[in-house]
């Protein structure tokens, strides 16, 4: 049976598992934000279940069109490069996100008034 090397890993091999750690760590927390936030969403935007229901399915949708597309990025770009890329991007969207959401701007229209309001009231 053979014994296992004393030596220590490489220092890139370190960096890359850390980096990893990173990643994966940073994306865990970008998606609990986005969930636990899901009712005040919908409650603040007014969507009926069936509309939550499409609006995460679009988010599953844009994974599938982006899972071959990484694939492309990673090969042309490398891994490093990609994923240092969409990190700034994640952090970036979500500043954007609680931006627009502090200020009342939505990513898509919303009525601002119902049906049942008069205005000569």
């Amino acid at each position: 049976m053979p014994r296992p090397s004393s030596a220590r890993p490489d220092p890139a091999v370190i960096a890359g598992v850390r980096a990893t750690y990173a990643a994966f760590i940073s994306t865990g927390f970008i998606f609990a934000s986005w969930a636990s936030r899901i009712p005040q969403v919908r409650d603040e935007l007014r969507l009926d279940p069936a509309q939550l229901g499409l609006v995460l399915l679009a988010i599953a949708a844009g994974s599938l069109v982006s899972l071959p597309l990484s694939g492309i990025a990673v090969g042309r770009y490398g891994s490093r490069r990609t994923v240092t890329f969409m990190a700034v991007v994640n952090a970036a969207s979500l500043g954007v996100i609680a931006f627009g959401y502090l200020v009342a701007l939505y990513p898509f229209p919303t009525p601002t008034t119902t049906d049942t309001e008069s205005s000569d009231d």
